[in-house]
């Protein structure tokens, strides 16, 4: 299904994508391709709430989905190798759309973002293979709603739009309580 504001996640060979918006409100469909092959997308499961503005990382077995549009308290897990739809994982350390996802292998970060009220300059993070809420990490250098990459071991955030568009870089150590900026 055509779709936008939706996120994706990947163990190396499968591809997929989660929730987003088609012409109005939000969808709750997971998608998959085998990266190897030419063929059309396939239903793989459902998440626990339709969304979009969301995010995703993984550990290159599960997938963690954050939270989105309308559903800000949702972080959603499922196994990317086993079709099926997605289970309650926890909550996030603060209610929000739009935040960045990366992850080091193991402990998967959420940055930035737009609370129902304003941006947010939040990082949380949570343990992949662990089920408990995710946890206060620290704070971007400005509030913005950004993009997000690791190379597995540092998290990276670039640009975003704040209040104005900001063309700030950010990093950490994944692994660490403590940013660097």
């Amino acid at each position: 299904q055509v779709r936008r504001n939706l996120s994706s996640s990947t163990n190396g060979s499968r591809a997929l994508w989660n929730g987003g918006r088609p012409a109005s409100g939000s969808l709750d469909t997971i998608d998959y391709v085998t990266i190897s092959t030419l063929e059309n997308a396939k239903d793989f499961g459902e998440l626990t709430a339709a969304r979009h503005y969301l995010t995703a990382t993984e550990d290159g077995n599960r997938a963690v989905v954050g939270p989105g549009n309308g559903q800000h308290e949702v972080i959603d897990y499922y196994t990317v190798g086993i079709q099926g739809n997605a289970i309650d994982f926890a909550e996030p350390f603060q209610a929000r759309e739009n935040a960045a996802g990366n992850s080091n292998g193991s402990r998967a970060c959420f940055s930035g973002g737009y609370t129902p009220t304003a941006q947010s300059d939040t990082i949380d993070f949570l343990t992949i293979g662990i089920l408990a809420s995710a946890k206060d990490f620290g704070n971007l250098s400005a509030v913005r709603q950004t993009s997000a990459t690791s190379d597995g071991s540092r998290g990276v955030t670039c640009g975003g739009i704040g209040p104005p568009a900001v063309d700030i870089i950010d990093y950490w150590n994944i692994r660490e309580l403590f940013f660097y900026f």
